[in-house]
């Protein structure tokens, strides 16, 4: 890609956020390689932490064990700079995952979400799915529900990218790209300098 170097924001790290299937994993590493920054997936940490796969914890200790310790994972995260974070997608429901993500730059990539559907279909790898196929409205039912649930903490996101449409994940990393520089230019306190001012967490999730 011609765009490497950007550096788009400094030292801070970018922490992708969006429904699951919606390419973070991917777009993360396109966007890291062009930056020259690290690439982390939560999902894959939560997993080399618990040293099972995901849809494992899940069945021993249910959505909420599996949402503490992507908190604790998240926290850990936070502490570095310079990475492109690929998040789960249901990191956004916990308020106190805000504080993190807020250490960086929020993006939100938002896929349509018949696209989603199309990607994600029964993957057992993605508990909150997998079993839709047998539910009212298959997985496209399960999503929408959940993109409703979800929808008012996915905006609370610094830079609202929308993707999909048979973007490549490169043509994407470009969008979020241009669309950081121009979220930057119009709030340059929160990226240094003697007036910068503290990030603060977002309401709800």
């Amino acid at each position: 890609m011609g765009w490497a170097g950007y550096g788009v924001t400094g030292a801070a790290s970018i922490y992708l956020i969006g429904m699951t299937g919606a390419g973070k994993t991917t777009v993360a590493r396109s966007l890291a390689a062009a930056l020259r920054y690290r690439p982390v997936d939560v999902d894959e940490l939560i997993e080399a932490v618990a040293g099972e796969p995901i849809p494992a914890i899940f069945a021993a200790d249910g959505e909420e064990g599996f949402r503490a310790l992507e908190t604790e994972v998240l926290g850990s995260v936070a502490a570095f700079v310079k990475c492109v974070v690929a998040t789960g997608g249901g990191v956004v429901v916990r308020r106190e995952n805000w504080g993190a993500l807020h250490a960086g730059v929020v993006v939100w990539l938002d896929v349509p979400v018949a696209e989603l559907a199309g990607r994600v279909g029964g993957d057992p790898g993605r508990p909150l799915v997998a079993a839709a196929a047998d539910k009212p409205g298959g997985v496209q039912g399960v999503l929408t529900d959940m993109l409703t649930a979800r929808g008012d903490a996915y905006a609370q996101a610094d830079v609202r990218v929308r993707a999909g449409g048979g973007q490549t994940p490169e043509e994407v990393a470009l969008a979020v790209a241009e669309a950081l520089l121009t979220f930057i230019a119009d709030n340059p306190p929160r990226f240094g300098g003697k007036d910068a001012a503290a990030p603060t967490a977002a309401k709800g999730g």
